[in-house]
């Protein structure tokens, strides 16, 4: 083989070991160490507002229909109008669900939204060994109300999408059930449903970090956000699902705890789910090299693996 002096020597581009569950365990546990109690007030004031990835306050209304309506009233029931006469609550019902509905949509995007860039901010502030305050939870509100906002008004497209398999479903329940058969009603019904479910699991684990990386580059927009999210987790979803996947044990233990203390001991465990999938993000992006080098970039062809060498 003839030399060229010339010639620069390129080595041969070595793909990095990658880290099992355990290393981002260990990591998760070391970040908390010392600010474990820290990392649990911050994470009970973030789910409190909706801010905390895997935590929220949620609640389902209950219905209960008296057992002593009048017979006739269904008698000569054959349309909506004649449910709406018969059952007169009906539009209230209809109403102060709506109205729910928008007043948890405004908050979602001016509460929990500032919230969530706040807590991911706190997270990794702790992993490059800060001491952040709960204070800074609130920094968002009002640095980055407007592109928090539309950050989650996106999301929660995306996630209505995802419901659209299911709602097909339910129309096809309804329509083949009067038309063919139940049973195949509820076939096709149990596809859209199954449907719905992987979509959403998908496309969560798909944007799984655009708050986290709105909440470290400010300076981007929340469709960049998306894009780089995007980028980052192909070929890294199965990944991150075996890593979370394997504190399972974990979490049914939490679960059962939470249970027994009406969800106090599920505030004690949680910070730990959620600083893992800080950690992976830490390591998946080589946070650490970004102190010196521009990295992470911020062009989502950077990500690509077909070009990128990272």
């Amino acid at each position: 083989m003839d030399w060229n002096a010339n010639q620069a020597y390129e080595p041969e581009f070595q793909t990095p070991l990658r880290k099992d569950a355990a290393y981002y365990r260990d990591r998760a546990t070391k970040v908390l160490k010392g600010n474990y109690l820290w990392a649990v007030l911050a994470f009970v004031i973030a789910s409190a507002l909706g801010g905390a990835a895997s935590g929220g306050v949620s609640f389902s209304p209950s219905v209960h229909v008296s057992e002593n309506l009048p017979d006739h009233s269904l008698d000569s029931v054959e349309s909506f109008g004649d449910w709406i006469e018969a059952f007169p609550i009906i539009p209230i019902m209809i109403g102060v669900f709506v109205l729910a509905f928008a007043i948890s949509f405004v908050i979602s995007l001016f509460v929990c939204a500032p919230m969530k860039l706040g807590y991911q901010k706190y997270q990794l502030e702790l992993i490059d060994g800060k001491r952040p305050t709960v204070a800074s939870l609130f920094t968002y509100y009002k640095t980055s109300l407007k592109r928090a906002a539309v950050a989650q008004l996106i999301y929660q497209l995306w996630m209505l999408l995802a419901a659209l398999p299911m709602l097909l479903g339910t129309v096809a329940l309804v329509v083949l059930s009067e038309l063919v058969s139940l049973p195949l009603g509820v076939t096709v019904f149990a596809i859209g449903l199954v449907g719905s479910v992987a979509l959403s699991i998908w496309l969560s684990y798909r944007y799984m970090y655009v708050f986290t990386i709105l909440a470290e580059y400010p300076e981007l927009s929340a469709a960049d956000a998306f894009r780089n999210s995007a980028a980052l987790m192909h070929g890294n979803k199965w990944r991150l699902f075996c890593v979370q996947f394997s504190l399972f044990g974990w979490m049914l233990l939490a679960a059962l705890a939470s249970t027994c203390t009406l969800g106090a001991a599920n505030c004690f465990f949680q910070p730990y789910v959620e600083m893992l999938r800080v950690v992976f993000y830490d390591d998946l992006t080589n946070r650490e090299a970004a102190r010196t080098t521009e990295f992470p970039s911020l062009n989502p062809e950077d990500y690509d693996p077909d070009t990128a060498r990272w």
